[in-house]
């Protein structure tokens, strides 16, 4: 009875393990990354940085991801978007000197039009198939969005898949129109 109690056991947790278990060359349902407002909760710059608030809101094409309030010094960083499309070579740092009220900011705010179309030709499930040959995805759903990338040419944005895994620990951008992989990060550090 014993034995028979434990098989059963041992059945239904394999059945379980496995169910649960997702498969990345069975995974149908990519998710897309939409982001449109701030990652974090940028209400405490009314109060000790209201010039840095009415920069970030005056620009739309700005978004916080991280804001840094430490020993008389406000730190935020910024993603930058044009047409709804993440730009992914450019951020822009805000810097605020609470005891000489000085500002700083890195990255010259020069807000290019974009220059390309941004209607990709390579379609997401091309996309994900040159992202999973480029790097291992196994067991992992890829997360996508639609982007622009500028490799440090003026005026010469590409339109780029990104593909990533949910925490962005691993990544691959691809030219959404020649197929091209500009970069990828199998989320391993190698000495």
């Amino acid at each position: 009875m014993k034995n028979k109690l434990s098989l059963i056991f041992i059945f239904i947790a394999a059945v379980i393990f496995f169910r649960c278990k997702k498969d990345a060359s069975i995974c149908d349902a990519y998710q897309p990354i939409i982001e449109s407002k701030h990652l974090i909760d940028i209400s405490i710059l009314k109060s000790i940085a209201p010039e840095l608030m009415d920069t970030i809101t005056t620009h739309s094409n700005l978004q916080v991801y991280r804001l840094i309030n430490e020993d008389n010094l406000i730190i935020i960083h910024c993603n930058d978007f044009d047409k709804d499309l993440k730009n992914l070579s450019r951020q822009f740092t805000f810097e605020k000197n609470l005891k000489d009220n000085s500002i700083f900011s890195f990255e010259t705010y020069v807000h290019d039009t974009l220059s390309t179309s941004s209607k990709p030709t390579v379609s997401i499930v091309r996309a994900i198939e040159i992202a999973k040959a480029t790097i291992n995805f196994n067991g992992i759903c890829p997360y996508y969005r639609l982007g622009i990338y500028n490799n440090f040419v003026p005026s010469e944005y590409r339109l780029v898949w990104y593909i990533q895994d949910k925490k962005d620990n691993m990544h691959v951008m691809i030219d959404a129109k020649t197929e091209k992989v500009y970069s990828s990060f199998d989320g391993k550090i190698y000495n």
